[in-house]
């Protein structure tokens, strides 16, 4: 890295560039604004192209060209939840400008929720109860949370696929 003139900030980050196989970039918008946004949600059954703009949690969903109310849509529902609660990021508007604290892709995905469940109520209905952090050498995030009705708990995991197949699957929610 250092013969190729690449300034490093932090040493994960170089770890985590070993796993990668393709890099995205968007020359107008993530290099210059430092943003990452995401424009599309696939689930098992569809692809959700997300509309709005950088980490504004304001925003819409269409499928196949039309508009997708989220009402309608229940994997986008169980997504969004998944994005809420399995995530430490959190949005906020000073002076009308949407930013995030925390980790820059966890940010994506909590604006990428546009409006589709309340985040503050989603983590008071499901608490988060244990986790396993976000380690490079795992390279997935898992939590565990509970209802305060008493059905039981539900697991999310976000992350890179390859390690959560090699144990044997498991979750309810992977994002």
């Amino acid at each position: 890295m250092a013969r190729r003139k690449a300034i490093i900030r932090r040493l994960p980050a170089v770890e985590t560039l070993g796993a990668v196989t393709t890099i995205c970039s968007d020359k107008a918008g993530t290099l210059t604004r430092n943003e990452l946004v995401v424009r599309s949600i696939v689930t098992a059954d569809s692809i959700y192209e997300a509309s709005g703009s950088g980490y504004d949690p304001q925003g819409a969903f269409s499928k196949d060209g039309q508009d997708s109310p989220v009402d309608d849509a229940p994997d986008l529902v169980e997504v969004s939840r998944a994005i809420a609660l399995c995530n430490d990021a959190s949005l906020r508007q000073i002076d009308g400008v949407w930013s995030i604290d925390g980790d820059p892709t966890e940010g994506a995905l909590t604006a990428a929720v546009k409006g589709s469940i309340d985040l503050r109520e989603q983590s008071r209905e499901l608490p988060r109860t244990d986790e396993i952090p976000f380690e490079s050498q795992h390279r997935f995030m898992a939590t565990l949370h509970h209802d305060h009705l008493g059905n039981g708990f539900i697991f999310f995991v976000k992350g890179a696929p390859e390690p959560i197949e090699s144990n044997g699957g498991g979750a309810t929610e992977a994002i």
